[in-house]
């Protein structure tokens, strides 16, 4: 009888198999989509809440009167206009939350948590683009593999899920226009490059566009965006010559929107409010204060599985920066300016309510965190790679083995299933486990009888509490008390005189 056994020499032969850098991309594409399903599955069940009811109210009444979308935009241009003028200066966010999708019909609300995904990881694509393959020439190939793990890292590793992608209101306040922030610096880098002349027009009414949205948005990114424009003008300037007059219209729309945002007597209003609940901080100490905060919160930005999506991006990384002929000069000027520009995500909150933010206003810090992490990441190697090639010590890439993959793959799902805190922070996962476990479902069964009950008694309604309730679906709860604020706005966006909870 032949004797069966293990074949070591082929065991090593297919340990020692490479994958190409193109089926690196496109597994890392493909792990991307995959995380990506569970978050929008979830998206289905997620219901209207709060001030969903009040941003859009008045584009909701004129939608019901002759089912016209002039009107609807209308309705969201004086929603704008009445609370820059009452409340905060924040424009083109107010005219985006006065369109909640649900405004047409409850069932529509998904939309609105799926429009904010799309804008944001478009986003996130359109800037690694630019950066990869128009600033240090890098492969599409390459690219495309930063693109999924950047994008994975700053969807799923979100800071407040529901405040990011599951209440619209915050969701586009912060999420979206961060995402078209990321949409606007990467027109405006691709214009230095750009040479068809259609595209250039194009890229210029973009920015342009760009630059509304982004200047009359919240204050993090409004002021970020600021920031890293000044810089693109200035660098272009003294690296692009005339090519910088190309940034000059949308830079001096920026300014014009930002200014009017920060000036809006509304704000005044706001800043009342907030004063009298103490804690505000001076314009100096704001700033002093903000690399504090900066300081403090980057573990809470951090943790395990960012730490290993970059440590699996690394050989892509070092094989990209190596074969580069971007010079990668002054990486210390580059991490200064980063701490910077992170650190100022939190001036705005220490300015108005004298502390690093809502969680809602940390997504968007959060985003700018990870993505100038790892930005230094790629310019640091970058820059060793340099002084490699100098002294030829860069020969062959670092392999790419089938195996490390797979063991980083398992290794980061392990940690999921068996650390609850990891798990926690990890929303492709907390999708799955809600969807699959029927708790989504239920709760959105209880949210339909809700509204039925709603709509089908008086003009004053009791309704008994939700019972299935997830945490990435529903914070809130109606009151027993009529006049508290999220039970006017919803009795107000069903013509009820009040509306209360009832407990049995």
């Amino acid at each position: 009888m032949k004797k069966i056994g293990i074949n070591s020499h082929k065991i090593a032969k297919i340990g020692k198999l490479q994958l190409e850098r193109k089926w690196v991309a496109v597994f890392a594409f493909l792990a991307l989509l995959f995380l990506l399903v569970p978050i929008v599955r979830i998206m289905l069940y997620t219901t209207p809440w709060y001030d969903d009811y009040s941003y859009s109210l008045v584009s909701r009444r004129l939608w019901l009167q002759d089912h016209s979308l002039s009107g609807v935009l209308w309705g969201a241009w004086y929603t704008a206009r009445t609370n820059w003028w009452a409340w905060q200066g924040t424009f083109s966010s107010g005219f985006l939350m006065a369109i909640m999708p649900g405004l047409f019909g409850e069932n529509y609300y998904f939309i609105g948590p799926m429009l904010i995904l799309f804008v944001l990881a478009m986003g996130c694509f359109a800037l690694v683009r630019v950066l990869v393959c128009d600033v240090i020439k890098g492969d599409s190939w390459d690219c495309l593999s930063l693109q999924a793990g950047v994008t994975g890292i700053i969807v799923v590793l979100v800071h407040s899920p529901w405040n990011g992608f599951f209440w619209y209101n915050a969701g586009v306040h912060y999420v979206m226009m961060h995402g078209f922030f990321m949409l606007l610096v990467a027109a405006l880098i691709k214009l230095f490059y750009e040479k068809s002349k259609p595209l250039i027009g194009l890229l210029i009414f973009w920015s342009i566009l760009g630059a509304v949205l982004v200047g009359g948005s919240n204050y993090v990114t409004a002021l970020q965006g600021m920031i890293v424009l000044s810089t693109l003008f200035v660098l272009g300037v003294i690296f692009f010559k005339k090519k910088s007059l190309l940034l000059l219209p949308s830079f001096l729309v920026y300014v014009y929107c930002f200014y009017k945002n920060v000036s809006a007597p509304g704000n005044a209003v706001r800043s009342a409010i907030l004063a009298s609940r103490g804690g505000q901080k001076d314009a100096v100490s704001s700033v002093l204060y903000s690399f504090v905060e900066a300081y403090d919160h980057i573990p809470m930005f951090s943790g395990w599985l960012l730490l290993l999506v970059i440590l699996l991006l690394l050989p892509t990384i070092w094989n990209m920066v190596k074969r580069s002929s971007f010079r990668f000069r002054f990486p210390l000027l580059v991490t200064v300016y980063s701490v910077c520009l992170y650190a100022a995500g939190f001036t705005p909150s220490l300015y108005s309510i004298g502390n690093g933010g809502p969680d809602r206003a940390l997504n968007a810090v959060k985003f700018t965190y990870q993505i100038l992490l790892v930005i230094n990441i790629v310019y640091w190697l970058g820059w060793l790679a340099n002084r490699k090639k100098k002294g030829k010590l860069l020969e062959k890439d670092i392999p790419a083995y089938w195996w490390f993959y797979l063991l980083a793959g398992i290794f980061m799902s392990a940690m999921v299933l068996v650390s609850p805190d990891i798990a926690r922070g990890c929303l492709s996962y907390r999708a799955y486990h809600d969807v699959h476990s029927g708790e989504a479902y239920n709760y959105y069964q209880e949210y339909q009888n809700r509204i039925a009950l709603i709509k089908a008694g008086g003009a004053d309604v009791q309704v008994p509490p939700c019972y299935f309730r997830t945490e990435l679906l529903s914070q809130g709860e109606l009151s027993t008390d009529s006049n508290a604020e999220q039970n006017r706005f919803m009795a107000n966006w069903y013509d009820k005189n009040s509306l209360s909870l009832k407990l049995e």
